[in-house]
């Protein structure tokens, strides 16, 4: 992962920054899922904490 790459989340939201500003992610619940121009691309939150995964 770029150390640009990087996101918060707060309670069952939040919010990730990248590289590009027009990459965000947004959660439903507890959970959330975002999709990059890569489909490898994706996230997972548990509660108020969160992961990022990348290719």
């Amino acid at each position: 992962a770029s150390p640009d790459a990087f996101f918060w989340s707060e309670g069952s939201y939040g919010f990730a920054r990248y590289a590009s500003p027009d990459a965000f992610f947004w959660s439903e619940g507890s959970y959330g899922f975002s999709r990059y121009a890569s489909p490898d691309a994706f996230f997972w939150s548990e509660g108020s904490y969160g992961f990022s995964r990348y290719a």
